[in-house]
């Protein structure tokens, strides 16, 4: 089951979705937006609001967190296009106590496209499979541990990772060293190639580049982390 619908009225969804479905479902949301046939308008754009709860978590709460996730998703301007809204905010809460929330565009540059190479859902459901059969999740955390001390807490709101002040440079450098600890990552027998993980790398440095900051970007990662584990665990209940 993909889940169940609560309402649908105008441009408003709200539906509840289990967690290994929740990716493929607000993206194909944001699809039906701007179906030429189906949806509002093949220029219409959406942004969505989504909190990845357990299932005992008080359902009010759960709400105002994806409202929340809503309102920063109208409140983004892309950095680089610098576009309003059409974003997705997602708020994951573990039954821990652990949180993770960030605001990302629904493409890295360009039109939405449902399985477009910018597509940043679509790069966070491939990213899920490969740690699930091709990557170990460290490299992850030992990005977070090398470049998160760098940032200054106190400047949350505007401070990216910035090891050199020119950005081209700057993501060069990123996604040198995050390819590098993927490579590291690799599971054995090694089933994708270095190009495969070079690719992937580029693509999460550029995310990197669209987010509202290095913290939220941490928490883009960990967040895909963190469906890994709960696809993984989905799938044995099964």
């Amino acid at each position: 089951a993909k889940g169940e619908l609560v309402f649908a009225g105008g441009d408003d969804v709200l539906a509840f979705v289990p967690i290994n479905k929740v990716l493929e479902v607000i993206n194909q949301l944001r699809n039906a937006f701007c179906h030429p046939e189906l949806g509002l308008h093949p220029e219409a754009t959406a942004s969505l609001g989504a909190a990845i709860v357990h299932k005992r978590y008080p359902l009010g709460a759960a709400l105002e967190h994806a409202r929340s996730g809503e309102s920063r998703a109208k409140n983004y301007v892309h950095p680089i296009t610098k576009k309003s809204k059409d974003a997705v905010g997602i708020t994951i809460l573990t039954r821990s106590g652990e949180g993770r929330q960030f605001v990302a565009p629904w493409m890295i540059e360009g039109e939405f496209d449902l399985e477009g190479e910018g597509n940043i859902i679509a790069l966070m459901e491939k990213l899920v499979l490969h740690l699930e059969k091709d990557l170990s999740p460290n490299f992850i955390q030992s990005f977070k541990a090398s470049f998160l001390p760098m940032l200054n807490s106190s400047l949350y709101k505007q401070q990216k990772i910035a090891i050199l002040k020119e950005q081209e440079s700057n993501t060069q450098l990123l996604t040198t060293e995050l390819t590098r600890l993927m490579t590291r990552s690799l599971l054995k027998p090694i089933s994708i190639s270095l190009e495969t993980v070079k690719n992937l790398a580029t693509k999460i440095i550029q995310v990197h580049n669209t987010t509202n900051n290095g913290y939220e970007f941490i928490d883009w990662l960990e967040s895909v982390q963190l469906f890994a584990k709960a696809f993984k665990r989905k799938e044995g209940d099964e």
